[in-house]
């Protein structure tokens, strides 16, 4: 079921592709100035843990986000590893 999931939102992110993707571990920080939708201005969170400490990971998200004038969004899944997203 989890390799299904991921082959889905794998398509559904590049369906919709950012003008902008940073990349922090795994994780992408995706914005699009000027487009309001959710998907497109929202981190995909791994499928796999980088390891890396999650809360710090957070606070750069965040400050990604502020700095695009935009609410920190988090695209999540059952296939995510951080539990800790809610």
């Amino acid at each position: 079921m989890a390799k299904e999931v991921r082959i889905v939102e794998t398509a559904s992110v590049n369906a919709w592709p950012p003008t902008t993707t940073d990349y922090l571990n795994g994780w992408q920080l995706r914005y699009s100035p000027g487009v309001y939708n959710r998907r497109v201005n929202s981190v995909l969170v791994p499928f796999c843990s980088s390891g890396d400490n999650f809360l710090d990971h957070i606070k750069v998200v965040e400050q990604f986000y502020w700095n695009s004038d935009l609410s920190s969004r988090f695209m999540d899944s059952p296939t995510s590893v951080f539990e800790e997203l809610d």
